[in-house]
């Protein structure tokens, strides 16, 4: 059983979509874009530093006063105010890093990369804090140098909006020195992925691979090349072009797989791992599936929940549903699904313990009733 209530995490998720949560693997998506601009502990520029705060104050104050005076100065604080606009633009696009420390870990957050150099020129090292999460962000590169991240001691690293010509260019380990450290990567907003997952083969700890907000992915088989040890695999609000038929068959490691908010459309057993003796979660939220896939009961002897939520099924098989109630399945969620409420569906009511949540949709006397609290009269006498 995870150590985590999934649960938590999935009304947490509702709230929030930007964040993911399985057995305490978070899968940075979209958080850091909490941090303003402004709010920033300090800058690295390759030409000293520069204070937004004590540069803004003091134009704010010049604008305001040149606004009370004669009409003859307005056309001057027009442009001043232009000026200034161009002068915030530029520093806003010049390549820079911060470091913010949060309650449980520290953020490194660098920006406007465009030069394998500026891995080297701006980022602070050695920087050896603990669980530290480093996020390069609206950056175009010709490669990720060697070494990129060493002597950063970094545990999650989040790629967001990174254009490479060539991922690792004529250097073959741009992640070098992370080998014990890096425990979650993530490649958001169309970041250019790796030619090879085998680019990652020598990260010996890493648990944990996202993609999210990405646009015409090809899933295949090449995720096999990826560390034996990955336990959690997430592809969240992406397009998706192509799936090989088999692309995780053989990854019979892995604890998690997260296919949501994308258009996978149909899934179905083949996908996931032939054997997957410590398969715990699948999550197949809003991927547009019109029934229960079959199969999931076959070689995940240890899968516990499984959320079809937000999806098209307007039914539930019942031998689909009893395989998985066979295996112990703890939890499976069909929230925001159609669901038509009938005398089909009986046999949910009549087991002792049902894992299935959801609510009728349809006919409009069992309207947001939930399915477990309706008896056998209720169903059977809409069918």
């Amino acid at each position: 059983m995870p150590a985590h209530d999934p649960s938590r995490w999935m009304h947490a998720h509702r709230r929030n979509p930007s964040a993911i949560n399985y057995r305490g693997i978070t899968i940075v998506l979209a958080k850091v874009n909490e941090i303003a601009d402004g709010d920033i502990a300090f800058r690295h520029y390759k030409k000293g530093r520069f204070d937004r705060e004590s540069a803004t104050q003091p134009t704010r104050s010049f604008l305001s006063a040149a606004l009370s005076t004669s009409k003859m100065l307005r056309s001057r604080v027009v442009l001043a105010g232009a000026f200034v606009t161009l002068l915030v633009g530029y520093v806003h696009s010049t390549p820079s890093c911060h470091l913010r420390e949060r309650p449980l870990d520290h953020l490194y957050v660098c920006t406007g990369f465009t030069s394998p150099s500026d891995f080297e020129e701006l980022i602070q090292r050695p920087l050896f804090y603990p669980n530290t999460t480093f996020v390069l962000r609206n950056s175009t590169l010709d490669h990720l140098p060697e070494g990129a991240f060493a002597r950063l001691s970094v545990r999650d690293l989040e790629l967001r909006n990174v254009q490479l010509t060539s991922f690792a260019g004529h250097d073959t380990a741009p992640f070098s020195g992370l080998e014990t450290s890096l425990k979650k990567i993530s490649f958001t907003e169309d970041s250019s992925l790796p030619e090879s997952w085998g680019v990652l083969k020598n990260l010996r700890n890493l648990t944990a691979l996202g993609l999210a907000r990405m646009t015409r992915l090809n899933l295949t088989r090449d995720f096999e090349n990826l560390p034996s040890n990955v336990r959690t695999i997430a592809v969240v609000s992406s397009t998706i072009e192509s799936v090989d038929p088999n692309w995780l068959s053989n990854m019979d490691k892995l604890g998690a797989v997260v296919l949501r908010s994308s258009n996978f459309g149909q899934v179905n057993r083949a996908m996931f791992p032939t054997t997957a003796p410590n398969m715990w979660r699948i999550d197949l939220f809003a991927t547009g599936l019109t029934s229960i896939p079959t199969g999931f009961n076959e070689g995940m002897p240890s899968l516990k929940y499984l959320d079809l939520g937000d999806n098209n099924i307007t039914t539930i098989d019942e031998a689909s549903a009893a395989a998985l109630f066979d295996i112990g399945l703890t939890k499976l969620t069909l929230f925001d699904n159609p669901l038509h409420c009938d005398c089909s569906l009986s046999f949910i009511v009549n087991h002792p313990d049902p894992p299935v949540r959801g609510n009728c949709v349809t006919p409009t006397s069992l309207k947001h009733r939930g399915l477990t609290t309706l008896t056998t009269e209720e169903l059977c006498g809409n069918a």
